[in-house]
């Protein structure tokens, strides 16, 4: 009689092993912590059901050919339902990550950076991880393995790519910059020439409006609006027709 032991964060595939007249075989599951309970010739196998994460070195060229080195990261969890249990142990076995999910994994991720160019790797990173999320979980439906989260880290290119391509976004902004100057540059011109034309064209109302009738006309109200003031004296004087007086009004010795 035996009673094995199944520690928490697992689930026992409790099983039989078949004596010399009897048969064996399994006989359930049981969640750890626990025991299976007594019985003879009672054994477990421990299925460890505790998210877990794979990481995967790759060095994958893009699709303008350069290489990319980088990690991905497979998060994976495992359904504890009975049929998932006895699948784990009779179906897939021990080894069910490097010989079901890996291979799934590593093509998927392969395929989704061997779309996008090398400078685009970390601005469609998220893209990236939602392909390879979309080919796993069709892939997983009928299965025990349940994915809940891929990550990439960053990406390392060669030197040689690195420096072409900081001189290449350096020239971009370069150039940015330039178009934004030509750019102000142009507005400016454009203020000025408007500012230009409604000078030109108050200068023209002023020459059109501002006869000469109309400046005596001006001036005379002026004179007027003076000789109603109690602090003005008034002198009479010959005036031409451009009230400008006729006589000397300079020092008088």
């Amino acid at each position: 009689m035996n009673n094995p032991e199944i520690p928490a964060g697992h689930v026992g595939y409790v099983y039989q092993k078949p004596s010399f007249l009897g048969r064996g075989g399994f006989r359930g599951i049981v969640p750890g912590p626990g025991g299976a309970g007594p019985g003879w010739r009672l054994f477990v196998e421990a299925v460890d059901i505790r998210p877990r994460t794979y990481a995967e070195p790759f060095q994958v060229r893009t699709a303008d050919g350069v290489p990319a080195e980088f990690s991905g990261y497979l998060k994976i969890g495992l359904d504890a339902s009975e049929p998932s249990i006895r699948a784990i142990v009779e179906q897939y076995g021990e080894q069910w990550y490097p010989n079901f999910l890996q291979p799934h994994f590593r093509s998927s991720v392969t395929r989704a950076v061997m779309g996008i160019n090398a400078a685009e790797f970390e601005t469609r990173s998220e893209e990236i991880r939602a392909r390879v999320l979309a080919d796993l979980k069709p892939a997983t439906r009928r299965t025990p393995f349940r994915v809940q989260d891929v990550l990439l880290s960053e990406a390392q290119f060669p030197e040689a790519y690195t420096a072409s391509l900081n001189e290449r976004l350096e020239a971009e902004r370069a150039l940015g910059k330039k178009k934004l100057e030509i750019e102000l540059a142009r507005l400016e011109a454009m203020r000025a020439a408007e500012e230009a034309k409604g000078t030109a064209e108050a200068q023209r109302i002023i020459s059109r409006d501002l006869t000469p009738a109309y400046l005596q006309y001006l001036g005379i109200q002026a004179l007027k609006a003076s000789a109603a003031s109690p602090n003005t004296t008034v002198l009479g004087l010959p005036l031409d027709t451009n009230l400008v007086p006729l006589v000397n009004l300079g020092r008088v010795e």
